[in-house]
Parts: C-alpha cells; structure tokens; sequence
C-alpha cells in the first residue's frame, strides 16, 4: 500500500503543541513541533543535517531550536541561523524540511506531500467547534496496525454486536438496514435500526422511561485518506430525529509507519450536558471499546497478515463490507492517480 502524502493528515491535538520540543513520527519520518513565541505551530523535520542528532532534545532561544549535539540553530523555516563553530559560516546544506500546518477544530493537520499546500482539501469537522451544542470527550491511540484497518473497522460497525456488547445488541446484523453511498471521494456507511433494544450508552441518554425498543441509527462518513465523522442516536419509536439524543465523533487516522496508526477521536453527545460524571462515564467506556476491544483485534488482524497486502490476501467479502470496500477502491485509485507523490509502503 502507499501513503497518499498531498493531503491533510492529523498530527496531533492543539494542547499536545507548546513551546517545549515536541516530537512525532509520521509516515516513517520524526517530525519536530513546538509554538513560536507569537504561538504559531512550527513542524519541522527532526534530524540535524550536520551529524543527524534528534532536535526534539534539543532548546529553544527565541523561535530557533538548537541542536543538542553541536549546537546549530534553525529557525521556524528550517533555515540555520548561527553556527557556533569556528568562524560561524552558515553551511548551505545545514536546512531542516519545513511542513505546512493548519490549526482548525483543536487538531493540528499536516501536509507532508511535495505539491504546495493546498488548504481547501482539509476536510471540514464543524462540529468539533459547537460547544455550545455538544459536550466533549476525546483520546488518543497508537495502534500497531495499518491505518486502512482502522478505517475498515469504522466502516463496518456491523463487528460491535461481536466485539463491543455496551454499543450492540445481540442479533442486530440481522435487524439493521444497511446502505452503502458514494458522492466523489466521499464514501457514507448508514445503519438504520428502527425498533432495536435501546443499547447501555442510549438508554442511560434516553433514560429509563424509553421504552424496550426505540429507533436507533449509526451513521459513518469516510473522506480520504483516513478521516471519519461517526454519527450515532437514538429516539423514541416513531419519533423524529430532532425529538432523540445523537453523538458525533470524528476519527482522524495517520499513518506513523507501514504497520503502525496515531489514532486520534472526539466524541461530543447532545444529552446530559454539564454532568461531568457522565463525560467520565462516556470517557471511561468509548476507551474500553476501542483500546480494549477495538484495538487488539486489529493488531491481530496485522500480525496475521505481516507485511503481506490486503488484497494479495484475497479476503472474504461481506454484505456489511460495502463501505470499506468502496473506501479502499478510492483509496486504490487516488494513489494510482498521485502515484509519483506517493511514498510507497510495504503493507
């Protein structure tokens, strides 16, 4: 598989980035991040060119980080600046790769691709900034597995009756209505589940009083390379959408090597707002799911498969696979389409 670099990929939350060095490992490269002193976000790449010693360790003297080694600095453009050796000469080669960022939705994106950056293919998350209508949770996760599982995983939720018993119930594969939509790169996985047992999560949002059946959707929107809008909710039977509770996360998925994904999620609910023992409760059981039962699963998934591709595997194919397989077609001919700036990866 190959990564799809002339794109908006996430590299960390905002309060990750301070002044204090920061480092990443993105797309098998360590990327360097701190704030300049005005508090823009600085991504360099994280290597001295004089004798590759990690800058991360090094210190910062104004917006110039210095290198632990020998000393150089270079600014927030990746220029050096001083050399404190001998004579002081700025060496032509001494220049650290500078990467574009955009700070929106509390996520710090990065454009890693060689074409110019291109702000009007960061893929919107409004949502994340309507505080006044959701309350938040979030987490980050590193998975040992390629990003493309992880966005397999989220594609077909069809696994939660299996894997995650406070999200499902029992025999509801055979209950959802399971529809598959493409518009362009956009790929919609939508799971209409009218007059199903309200799940724990809906019916401590709903409360008691619910019902034994409401109508139940989880809905999942996917925009390359791996970015994800989950949408799940619940209402009384019969009632409109409006009338019931809903939850909205995104999923950003980066790849940090071949056969290992920074994960990072937010999730923001439209019920109970204000109770921080609930955000606690919500927190505590989405990490469950998905570092205790997403997460081992898929890391098995790739021990089973090594570095042999997906489809070279020949794998089964589902009615629930849908969506995935409509991602990975997209993905499939993006990277055949950009090929000459992709960087090739063997998974």
């Amino acid at each position: 598989m190959a990564y799809l670099l002339n794109r908006w990929y996430a590299a960390a939350w905002s309060g990750e980035v301070a002044r204090e060095p920061f480092m990443r490992v993105l797309f098998d490269k360590p990327v360097l991040f701190y704030r300049t002193e005005s508090g823009d976000v600085t991504a360099l790449s994280n290597v001295c060119p004089h004798r590759f010693a990690p800058l991360n360790r090094g210190k910062l003297f104004g917006d110039a980080i210095r290198c632990p080694y020998h000393g150089l600095r270079f600014g927030p453009d990746g220029r050096c600046v001083q050399n404190p050796i001998g004579k002081g000469l700025l060496p032509a080669k001494a220049q650290l790769t500078r990467y574009a960022t955009i700070e929106a939705h509390g996520v710090i994106w990065i454009w890693h691709g060689p074409a110019p950056a291109d702000a009007t293919k960061l893929v919107p998350f409004d949502f994340l900034d309507e505080h006044d209508r959701y309350d938040f949770v979030d987490g980050y996760i590193a998975i040992d597995a390629n990003y493309a599982l992880v966005s397999d995983n989220l594609l077909d939720l069809s696994h939660a009756e299996f894997l995650h018993p406070n999200l499902s119930n029992p025999g509801a594969n055979q209950r959802v209505r399971f529809t598959a939509q493409t518009d362009g790169e956009t790929v919609r996985a939508l799971n209409a589940r009218p007059g199903e047992p309200p799940t724990v999560l809906l019916r401590a949002a709903l409360g008691d009083g619910v019902g034994d059946t409401i109508d139940m959707w989880s809905n999942v929107t996917w925009n390359p390379p791996a970015l994800l809008c989950v949408e799940v909710g619940g209402t009384a039977r019969g009632a409109p959408k409006e009338a019931g509770v809903n939850t909205m996360a995104a999923h950003l998925i980066t790849p940090e090597t071949a056969v290992r994904s920074h994960y990072f999620w937010k999730l923001g609910r439209t019920y109970r707002r204000g109770d921080p023992d609930f955000s606690a409760r919500v927190q505590a059981m989405v990490s469950s799911a998905f570092v205790e039962e997403d997460k081992p699963i898929i890391e098995a998934q790739q021990h089973n498969m090594g570095d042999v591709g997906f489809e070279q595997l020949d794998p089964v194919y589902l009615e629930s696979d849908g969506a995935a397989a409509r991602a990975r077609r997209i993905m499939n001919r993006l990277l055949a389409e950009n090929a000459a700036d992709a960087l090739i990866a063997p998974v």
